[in-house]
C-alpha cells in the first residue's frame, strides 16, 4: 500500500490555502487536496510500499527546530493531465529534517521515491490535480489572481496511506503559545 509523509500547515495558512481551493473547485478545475480528503500540506516524501509502523517510526524521528516556511505562487507538473501548485520554501532546519528523513529512510531500507529525495524534490503545496489541458489556463488565471505570499509553519508531520487516503499517525511539530 503506498504511504506519504507530509508536513500539515498551521490553521491560518490552511485557512488561505483553502480558498485557492474553493476557487478551483467552483470553476471545476481539477480535483483539489481537500475533494481528495487530505489537508493543505507540504508532501515530505512518499513510499510505494512499506510497514506502517516502519514509516510511523519515520515521524516519530523527524526532529524540526524552526518549521517555518512560505508558499508563494505558482508553479505546474505537466503531463497528461497537469498539476498546480504553490511552491513551498522551506526553512534550512526543514531541509535539513528532510535530507535526514530520507537518509533514514534509506538506512532502513525503505525506497523512497526518487522524486521526494534531496536534489531531485520540488517543495510544494498542491493546489489541483488531474487538471485537464481545456482548464488549466483557467487554474494559471485563478493561481494568478490570488498572488500572495503564504507564510507559516509547519503545525505536525502526517503519516498518510494512499487511495483513497488515510491518516494512519502523526505527530505536533509546533508548540503554541498560549
Amino acid at each position: 500500500m503506498p504511504h506519504g509523509i507530509g508536513l500539515t500547515l498551521d490553521e491560518e495558512t490552511c485557512t488561505k490555502v483553502r480558498l485557492l481551493w474553493r476557487a478551483f473547485e467552483k470553476a471545476g478545475v481539477g480535483k483539489t487536496p481537500g475533494q481528495l480528503g487530505l489537508p493543505p500540506h507540504v508532501t515530505f516524501s512518499l513510499f510505494a510500499d512499506g510497514d506502517p509502523a516502519v514509516l510511523a517510526a519515520l515521524v516519530d524521528a523527524l526532529e524540526v527546530a524552526d518549521p517555518s516556511l512560505k508558499l508563494i505562487p505558482f508553479g505546474a507538473f505537466l503531463g497528461e493531465t497537469h498539476t498546480l501548485y504553490l511552491h513551498a520554501v522551506l526553512s534550512p532546519d526543514l531541509v535539513q529534517a528532510h535530507a535526514a528523513h530520507v537518509a533514514l529512510a534509506r538506512a532502513r531500507g525503505l525506497s523512497c521515491d526518487r522524486l521526494y529525495t534531496p536534489g531531485s524534490i520540488v517543495f510544494h503545496s498542491t493546489l489541483a490535480v488531474e487538471v485537464e489541458e481545456g482548464n488549466f489556463l483557467t487554474g494559471v488565471e485563478i493561481c494568478r489572481s490570488h498572488p500572495e505570499t503564504l507564510e507559516g509553519q509547519a503545525e505536525t508531520v502526517e503519516l498518510f496511506e494512499f487511495f483513497p487516503p488515510k491518516r494512519v499517525y502523526g505527530k505536533q511539530i509546533l508548540t503554541r503559545l498560549v
